[in-house]
C-alpha cells in the first residue's frame, strides 16, 4: 500500500459520471430513486450542467454508504468513481468527513477491510501532496487498520510520516495527536519498540519547553514497560523528559532507578502508582537487574568476571546467574563467552549503564591509568625483545665474518 501522488483515469464528462453512479446506487437501493434526484437538478438550458452542484456532491457522498452492499468486485471501482466525482467539489473539506465515516465500516465480505484500506489509500493519493485533507484521510487509515487488525500493512509507510506532516503544515497539537494514536495502537499490538521510536521522533520534533508534556510522560511509560528497550540515553537527552523531574517526580524517579540498574528501591514503589501507569513491578525489577548486571560488566577491571561477582551485583543465586547473563546478551547490553567449567564470563563488550557523572569519570580515569601501565609494560617487553634481536643479529654478523676470514686464509700444503 504505497502512498504517492497519483491520479485516477476516468473516462467521461462529469454529468455522465454522476448519472452512472446514481444508477448504480439505485441498483443497490431501489426504494429511493437517486437518478430522479439528479435529473431534477440539471440546468434546462445546459444538459451537461447542474443547479447547485455542491448539493449533488454532498448527496453522492452521503449515498456512498450503500456501496458497502456492492459485490466485492465492484466495491473499489465504484468508490473510485465517487472519489473522482468529489474532486470537482469546491467544498471538499466539508464533504470529506462524510465519505470517511462511510468507509469506517468495511463491507462484510472477508476481504472487506483490505478493500476499505485500498479505497482510503486511493483517496489519500489523489489529494494534492500538500493538502491538509491528507491528514484526515491518514487518520482514517490508521483507525481502520487498527480496528481490523491490519496495522501491519501500514507500518512501513510510517517512516514517511515526518515528511508528510511537514508537507501538510499541520500544527503541533495535530502532530501530537497522530503520534499518540500510532503509539497507542502499536503498544496495544505489542509492537512497543516501533511505538517508542515514533513517539520519540514526535517528542524530539517538538519545540523545547519546560512545561508539562503528556507526550513525554507517555514516552517514558512505553520505554519502562517495554521488555525490549534498555537504552535510555535518547530519553534523558530530551528537555521535555528532564522537565518531568518537577512535573512527574515519581515517574522520573522510577526512570532513573531502572535506567541505572538501581533495582532495590523498586520494591517500595507505590502499587497505585504502578497500576495507574500500567507497570508490572516484577518486569521493572527484571529490567533493572539486567541493566545492573551490564553495569557490573562494564565497570569491572577484569576481562574475565566470576559468576559470584554478577550474583552479588544483582542479588540472585549463583545457580541462576547464567540465565541472567544470557538475558543481558539478548538485550544487546553485553557480549562475551560463558564458561561453566570456570564459572566465569569473559567480557568482549559491555554497554555503560546510567548517566555519566563524577563516579563514571573516575572509573574511566582508573581504567585509562590501568591501560597506560599495561602499555608501558608492553613497551618494555618490546624494547627488550628488540635489543635482544639486535644483539643476536650483531653476534650472527661477527660469526659470519669470522667464517669468511677463515675461508679466505691460504691452505699450506704439508
Amino acid at each position: 500500500m504505497a502512498y504517492v501522488q497519483n491520479y485516477m483515469v476516468v473516462d467521461g464528462v462529469l454529468k455522465d459520471l454522476v448519472e452512472d453512479i446514481a444508477a448504480y446506487i439505485d441498483k443497490l437501493s431501489p426504494e429511493a430513486s437517486f437518478s430522479s434526484f439528479i435529473q431534477e437538478r440539471l440546468v434546462d438550458s445546459d444538459e451537461s450542467a447542474f443547479n447547485n452542484p455542491e448539493e449533488i456532491f454532498k448527496a453522492i457522498a452521503e449515498r456512498s454508504a450503500v456501496l458497502s452492499q456492492a459485490p466485492e468486485r465492484d466495491f473499489e471501482p465504484q468508490y473510485n468513481l465517487v472519489l473522482h466525482i468529489l474532486t470537482f467539489s469546491s467544498n471538499l473539506t466539508a464533504i470529506l468527513p462524510i465519505v470517511l465515516k462511510n468507509l469506517s465500516t468495511p463491507p462484510s465480505y472477508p476481504n472487506g477491510p483490505i478493500l476499505s484500506l485500498a479505497v482510503l489509500s486511493n483517496l489519500f493519493n489523489i489529494l494534492p501532496v500538500s493538502s491538509p485533507l491528507r491528514y484526515q484521510v491518514f487518520l482514517a487509515i490508521l483507525d481502520t487498520a487498527a480496528a481490523t487488525n491490519n496495522f501491519g500493512l501500514i507500518i512501513a509507510q510510517l517512516n514517511s510520516l515526518p515528511t508528510w506532516l511537514q508537507e501538510w503544515n499541520v500544527d503541533e497539537q495535530a502532530i501530537r495527536d497522530i503520534y499518540v494514536k500510532i503509539s497507542d495502537t502499536l503498544t496495544a499490538s505489542k509492537d512497543s519498540q516501533i511505538a517508542y521510536q515514533h513517539l520519540l521522533s514526535a517528542v524530539s520534533s517538538q519545540s523545547s519547553s519546560t512545561a508539562p508534556n503528556p507526550l513525554a510522560s507517555k514516552l517514558v511509560q512505553i520505554a519502562l514497560a517495554s521488555e525490549s528497550i534498555f537504552d535510555f540515553d535518547d530519553l534523558f537527552a530530551l528537555e521535555s523528559v528532564q522537565a518531568l523531574k518537577s512535573s512527574a517526580t515519581d515517574l522520573y524517579s522510577l526512570l532513573e532507578n531502572v535506567a541505572t540498574g538501581n533495582y532495590k528501591p523498586l520494591s517500595s514503589v507505590d502499587e497505585k502508582f504502578l497500576t495507574a501507569n500500567k507497570f508490572d513491578r516484577a518486569q521493572l525489577e527484571r529490567k533493572a537487574r539486567i541493566l545492573a548486571l551490564s553495569k557490573a560488566a562494564s565497570q569491572s577491571t577484569q576481562r574475565t568476571i566470576p559468576y559470584t561477582v554478577f550474583a552479588s551485583a544483582i542479588e540472585v543465586s549463583i545457580d541462576e546467574i547464567e540465565v541472567w547473563i544470557i538475558d543481558a546478551i539478548r538485550a544487546g547490553l553485553i557480549e562475551g563467552r560463558l564458561s561453566q567449567m570456570s564459572q566465569s564470563f569473559s567480557v568482549h563488550r559491555a554497554t555503560p549503564v546510567g548517566t555519566f557523572g563524577a563516579e563514571e569519570w573516575k572509573f574511566v580515569d582508573n581504567k585509562l591509568a590501568s591501560w597506560r601501565s599495561g602499555l608501558k609494560d608492553i613497551l618494555a617487553v618490546l624494547k627488550t625483545a628488540r635489543e635482544n634481536a639486535e644483539r643476536g643479529e650483531e653476534k650472527m654478523k661477527k660469526q659470519q665474518q669470522q667464517q669468511q676470514q677463515q675461508q679466505q686464509q691460504p691452505v699450506v700444503a704439508k
